[in-house]
């Protein structure tokens, strides 16, 4: 398989996750990885995304995937690739972001009544 790219944007409480690919050759899936540090090691499998190539082998696809980190701070994310016969490969470098939510306070009102 031949990676195009990977990366990562966020937008309120959400990271969205697109990539591309040229040529797709015995793809299966992508599995998709989240961590709070720059580990594989440390990554939880987050989502399984099937093949958009029917028969898993042919001229390229996109990709995209919405994710919502459980908490706000930088997190690493990492694409692998399984052929048909159960083999990943995992593409490095892996993509990070930092995530703030927004939050709304609501303050006590304090004027006159």
């Amino acid at each position: 398989m031949e990676l195009l790219y990977f990366m990562a944007s966020w937008n309120g409480q959400t990271v969205l996750l697109n990539w591309a690919t040229a040529e797709e050759i015995d793809n299966y899936g992508f599995n998709l990885y989240r961590a709070p540090v720059d580990d594989f090691s440390l990554a939880q499998l987050i989502h399984f995304e099937p093949s958009a190539i029917q028969g898993g082998t042919g001229s390229g696809a996109t990709y995209r995937y919405l994710d919502m980190p459980p908490v706000q701070g930088t997190w690493w994310y990492w694409l692998a690739d399984i052929d048909t016969h159960g083999i990943q490969t995992v593409y490095n470098p892996s993509v990070a972001i930092a995530v703030q939510f927004q939050t709304q306070i609501y303050l006590p009102w304090m004027g006159k009544r």
